[in-house]
């Protein structure tokens, strides 16, 4: 099964070759993930919004992907 560290790791690794802005993904203590993007040129919340979508997709893409 792929763990958490390794989807964030994906994900990020994922954006970055979308965007060449930063893109921030944090997770909450109790273990729910809780995905923000953050950007240091555009702070648009529909953009911020937009990427946080994409982000949720492809976690739940490697989730269903992951063996076991």
């Amino acid at each position: 099964m792929v763990s958490l560290s390794m989807e964030v790791f994906i994900v990020c690794h994922k954006l970055r070759r979308w965007s060449r802005e930063k893109w921030i993904l944090r997770l909450h203590a109790d273990g729910r993930e809780k995905i923000f993007a953050l950007s240091h040129r555009d702070t648009e919340k529909k953009r911020a919004s937009a990427v946080a979508h994409r982000m949720w997709v492809i976690l739940g893409r490697i989730r269903m992907e992951a063996p076991g």
